[in-house]
């Protein structure tokens, strides 16, 4: 299905590099380099439920790099992606509005993450896609999106990101990545959008790197993700 999905969809943008040392991200769509570092491992993560993403909060003291647990390797052959059955990282991260978001991979939910840079155009053509389909149709409820916001560059157009997902209606709270792109990193980012789909028991079930060409792609997604659920 993997391949399938990748051979009709495509995957728009150059192929990413990797960042040496501790070099900011490269402004260019689909070719942004991210980190392959990833923290320790998390225990006893709790799941944040996706609903109040306008709910008013402090804002949480978190650690510098998000990701809790061992990265996948960067997402290169469709046909043969070492990261299917591996367990995904943990979260530990905030909302772009400054919601903690702990996120453990083996909760029994199903979940899609969404990478999407502000200032990519293809980014800039998917978001409104899904939105048009998660107004339209209620996610299973045993599935969670999670949109995560990469590559920030305040020199680029279409920022701040906040703006962007309010103006198109985002339903759901969108993940900050860190500043060196950490969470694109160790979920094996290799351009954009990217999606990656990851079972109740916290293992990865589906990567895709390109959009989402119509519902029915968007509808093959989210049934992955509902299947894989525990």
């Amino acid at each position: 299905m993997s391949s399938e999905l990748f051979r009709r969809f495509g995957a728009p943008g150059r192929l990413l590099g990797v960042v040496l040392a501790a070099a900011l991200l490269a402004a260019a769509c689909g070719g942004s380099g991210v980190s392959d570092t990833a923290g320790s491992t998390a225990d006893d993560v709790v799941a944040d439920g996706q609903e109040n993403a306008d709910a008013p909060v402090t804002a949480p003291e978190i650690p510098e790099n998000p990701v809790l647990g061992r990265a996948l390797a960067q997402f290169a052959d469709p046909d043969n992606d070492a990261a299917i059955g591996q367990r995904a990282p943990d979260l530990h991260a905030v909302s772009l509005k400054g919601q903690e978001m702990q996120i453990d991979q083996a909760d029994g939910r199903g979940k899609i993450y969404g990478f999407f840079a502000h200032w990519c155009p293809h980014c800039q053509t998917e978001v409104p896609l899904l939105v048009d389909y998660l107004e339209a149709n209620r996610l299973p409820d045993n599935v969670d999106f999670h949109a995560v916001s990469t590559a920030v560059d305040d020199s680029r157009d279409n920022f701040p990101p906040v703006d962007w997902f309010d103006n198109e209606d985002w339903p759901f709270p969108v993940l900050d990545d860190s500043a060196f792109s950490a969470m694109a990193a160790g979920f094996g980012l290799p351009a954009f959008p990217y999606f990656v789909v990851v079972g109740g028991d916290g293992a990865v079930v589906q990567r895709i790197a390109g959009g989402l060409a119509d519902e029915a792609a968007i509808v093959q997604l989210i049934t992955i993700a509902e299947q894989s659920a525990s």
